[in-house]
């Protein structure tokens, strides 16, 4: 009788111990700021920076990898933020066959302004497009 009530409180504790960390563990995620991120079909990768040197130049770079496709595009817009809006300033972009492509690009800015990239990323297959995202990234301030 006294093993059969041993075991359990034994089952107990066990089982109270390992609701109560899955418990936390779910708390502690609710706690963290994870902003959701986009499921694609075709995109597989969309990665870009974009920085200013001490000496005035922006760098900003954007690369795309994609699955099942027949063509990739990206396009990249420095914009400045001047009388409450957001100006593109100057744009570039790169179209290619395949599944991957790669812009890098930079231009000397003015100093006393905001600055932020905007990027585009598409995906073509069939003549169609088949998917796109965009990337804004923070603004800097040179």
């Amino acid at each position: 009788m006294k093993r059969r009530l041993f075991k359990i409180i034994l089952c107990i504790m066990i089982i109270s111990t390992v609701i109560s960390i899955n418990v936390s563990a779910v708390e502690e995620f609710k706690e963290i700021n994870i902003e959701p991120q986009p499921r694609f079909s075709n995109i597989t990768a969309f990665d870009n920076e974009f920085y200013i040197t001490s000496s005035g130049r922006a760098m900003l770079t954007s690369v795309i990898d994609a699955r099942d496709a027949d063509e990739v595009k990206i396009i990249i817009w420095l914009q400045r933020y001047s009388s409450g809006n957001w100006d593109t300033i100057k744009s570039w972009s790169a179209r290619k066959a395949g599944t991957f492509t790669g812009l890098s690009e930079s231009w000397y800015v003015l100093s006393g302004y905001q600055y932020r990239m905007v990027s585009f990323g598409y995906v073509y297959g069939g003549g169609s497009l088949l998917e796109s995202t965009t990337y804004i990234s923070q603004s800097v301030i040179y």
